[in-house]
């Protein structure tokens, strides 16, 4: 079965409906608190970016990470893998984007259902 870590998004019982061998992580930040329903619909493992070095051997899969980069810089600096699966709307959109990404070579986009008026994508991104 495929294997992923997933950071910051605990929606992932779709994944694991599949087959797909999910490791979820969420920081349980305020924001998300504030701003997410306290449902959580699969189990999600207490962590950040810190523990993505344990992980090496599986995808990473970012969704729709917060604007401003930060989060997506602190994944890819302690990610140790070589596939990175990032869903949302690329450097110029509302979601969080990278420089490090020059590191990475973008392999496949693909379109995916969006809300009105955004212009996400799920990218599939291999380390150089």
């Amino acid at each position: 079965a495929e294997q992923a870590v997933v950071a910051e998004n605990p929606q992932v019982a779709g994944l694991r409906d599949r087959g797909v061998d999910v490791r979820a992580l969420d920081a349980k930040s305020e924001v998300r608190a504030r701003h997410c329903d306290a449902v959580e619909h699969t189990e999600v493992e207490l962590g950040g970016p810190e523990v993505l070095a344990q992980f090496p051997d599986r995808t990473l899969l970012l969704c729709w990470p917060p604007l401003g980069g930060e989060l997506v810089d602190e994944c890819l600096s302690a990610y140790a893998g070589s596939t990175l699966v990032l869903v949302g709307e690329g450097e110029d959109g509302c979601t969080g984007f990278s420089d490090q990404l020059v590191h990475w070579d973008e392999v496949e986009r693909v379109d995916i259902p969006q809300w009105r008026g955004l212009h996400d994508y799920l990218g599939i991104w291999r380390r150089r």
